[in-house]
């Protein structure tokens, strides 16, 4: 909605509906600004608690470095091993530091922005509706005003860009930059046992070239996720069949894809909605080198699309990918986005996932 002529008692209200809104959005970040202030003491916290920690077991190591024929071989794994998990944990926790501190700077220009706002409206209020018509900003050339419609636009769309940047640089931190830290710490090992002990070096080289290989597959499966998708061109159940192809291969699994190749009723943004939706239910459903075996059915219904994922030969761990797939936020927001629901049940054998998509709510 475009504000009202000036000089006129419809803009001088807008201006104060404007004011209102200002100030409420302002008690709104400032309330955001606490919790994130509470957020970020606690991670701080965790941050500090994890670095002793990573001192102690640097330590520890040096200690053992310094006389690994005195300890079983058991034992300097386990070391290595626990000195890598904090290392990982205090990667993640400064990441987490550092969008919460990105998140303040963010609410704070935010609310400076507001603030010259409110400040404008509430002046252009207080000169009467003649001298509001000329105290107006003017527009550079060049440049147009935006509606309130195109502005809620506008920031949904930022809104999702930022969700998907934060999801890509959690699949990096979980995916390569995990598989780096990996061999950096198998490599270190690898080389003290070279200096101590090198008739066993063969071994551990052994186990460091199985580590590899299976460092490239995790890279090639993140790869696999972020590339581009030819949907407008294959639409959806073909895209899903050149995609499961790879993915099987990448992961050990077997995957089957059913249902109609024209998917002319589905709109473009949903069709790419629903596709990654299918991606990361995949991903939750299937652990590499298990064998999984997946079913996808793609069927068109009476003003529906009904996707059904029936997943069998699981990992133990695959109930609880499942939950956090369904609870997860990034997943929230794109079933709500295109009026979509996510059920789970189990099944004979496996599991079940359905995604269930209205039709013709243009």
């Amino acid at each position: 909605m475009s504000l009202p002529p000036p000089q006129t008692r419809e803009f001088a209200d807008r201006l104060t509906t404007l004011a209102e809104e200002c100030r409420s959005e302002l008690e709104q970040g400032n309330q955001a600004l606490q919790e994130i202030a509470m957020l970020l003491k606690q991670t701080q916290t965790e941050v500090d608690r994890l670095s002793i920690r990573e001192q102690q077991a640097n330590v520890r190591l040096r200690e053992m470095e310094s006389s690994l024929e005195s300890f079983p071989r058991s034992e300097i794994r386990d070391a290595y091993t626990a000195a890598h998990d904090i290392h990982l944990r205090l990667f993640s926790m400064r990441n987490q530091l550092e969008q919460l501190e990105s998140r303040r700077e963010s609410i704070v220009e935010q609310h400076e922005k507001l603030r010259i706002l409110l400040n404008l409206a509430e002046i252009n209020k207080g000169h009467g509706t003649e001298a509001l018509g000329d105290s107006r900003t003017k527009v550079l050339p060049g440049t147009r005003m935006m509606h309130d419609g195109e502005r809620d636009i506008a920031a949904d769309i930022i809104t999702a860009q930022e969700r998907e940047r934060i999801r890509v640089a959690r699949q990096l931190t979980d995916g390569p930059a995990q598989v780096l830290a990996n061999m950096i710490l198998r490599t270190e090992i690898v080389q003290h046992v070279a200096e101590r002990n090198p008739d066993q070096v063969g071994d551990e080289l052994a186990g460091l070239r199985a580590l590899t290989a299976e460092s490239l597959l995790d890279i090639r499966r993140t790869i696999l996720e972020l590339r581009p998708l030819p949907l407008d061109e294959l639409g959806l159940v073909a895209t899903l069949r050149r995609y499961v192809n790879d993915f099987g291969r990448e992961t050990g699994s077997t995957v089957t894809v059913n249902g109609a190749e024209r998917d002319d009723t589905i709109n473009p943004y949903t069709r790419v909605a629903l596709f990654r939706l299918i991606q990361l239910a995949l991903g939750a459903l299937v652990t590499p080198g298990v064998g999984t075996q997946v079913v996808i059915d793609v069927r068109f219904e009476d003003a529906q699309l009904l996707v059904r994922l029936d997943a069998s030969s699981l990992h133990r761990t695959t109930p609880a990918a499942v939950e956090r797939f369904v609870n997860d936020d990034y997943i929230r927001t794109t079933v709500e986005l295109i009026g979509a629901n996510v059920q789970r049940e189990a099944i004979a054998n496996g599991m079940r996932l359905s995604i269930v998509v209205p039709l013709g709510l243009e």
